[in-house]
């Protein structure tokens, strides 16, 4: 996860989608494990600082906008899925 974050600060905008892609399509994966709680702040500060960077390509910017959702949802499920 280190090496990961760290590409999302690569200057190439489309290392840095390639990246947000693979984090979207794992979150399954991730979401059982303590990997996304251990980097959950890092990981959405990174996005965000993605998202709202003035010369950042759309692509890059949805992506990181539908990580957040997607990983808010995946919260809400476990929350959801944990009470009942």
């Amino acid at each position: 996860m280190p090496l990961l974050l760290r590409g999302l600060e690569v200057a190439d905008p489309e290392v840095r989608w390639q990246i947000i892609e693979t984090l979207s399509n794992n979150m399954s994966t991730f979401s059982d494990g303590k990997v996304l709680s251990t980097y959950a702040s890092t990981l959405l500060v990174a996005m965000l600082r993605n998202c709202t960077a003035v010369d950042m390509p759309e692509q890059v910017s949805n992506g990181c906008l539908r990580y957040c959702a997607l990983g808010h949802t995946t919260a809400m499920y476990r929350k959801f899925v944990w009470r009942h």
